[in-house]
Order: C-alpha cells, then sequence, then structure tokens
C-alpha cells in the first residue's frame, strides 16, 4: 500500500484498494518493504542458484485470479473518470 498507488488512484484510491485487496490471498495490500527484499534476496548471495526466474510479489492474488484484478480496477477508473466528467 503506497503512496504512489493512492495517487493512481485519486479520491477513488480506497474503493480501487478494497476491490484489489478482495482478490489477494493475504488479504492486504504489499509495501514497498516487501517488494525491496525481494530485490534484495535476488541481489544477495542466498540467491546465487537461481537463474531465469520470475519472482512474483504479490501477495498470493493468482490464486484469486490476478489478471482479473487489473480489469476490475481499470473498469472503476473509467467508471469514476465518467462520474467526474459528469460533475464538470
Amino acid at each position: 500500500d503506497t503512496v504512489g498507488f493512492h495517487k493512481l488512484g485519486g479520491k477513488f484510491g480506497d474503493q480501487i484498494t478494497a476491490t484489489w485487496r478482495k482478490r489477494i490471498a493475504l488479504r492486504r495490500m504489499g509495501n514497498s518493504d516487501e517488494i525491496a527484499n525481494a530485490a534484495l534476496f535476488l541481489a544477495s548471495e542466498a540467491s546465487s542458484y537461481i537463474t531465469g526466474s520470475t519472482i512474483t510479489v504479490d501477495g498470493g492474488s493468482w490464486f484469486f485470479g490476478g489478471g482479473l484484478v487489473a480489469e476490475q480496477v481499470m473498469k472503476i477508473a473509467r467508471n469514476a473518470n465518467g462520474a467526474l466528467k459528469s460533475s464538470l
């Protein structure tokens, strides 16, 4: 859960976050330290035998169809954009 994520969502950031959380196995947003820890691991000797792998740091969202989350977020953003335009 980062400042940048909330800035992207604007005033609808909380709604987007709530939708996203439902689709994450751990039921919470990750934070920048968790991403940094994965990068630190890959840069350390502890990962010396790892090659050609993708490490997904997503709290288990792929268990719930992680790709669908992006579609839902875009739908909320489109609806929010339409609501914003109609209120001007």
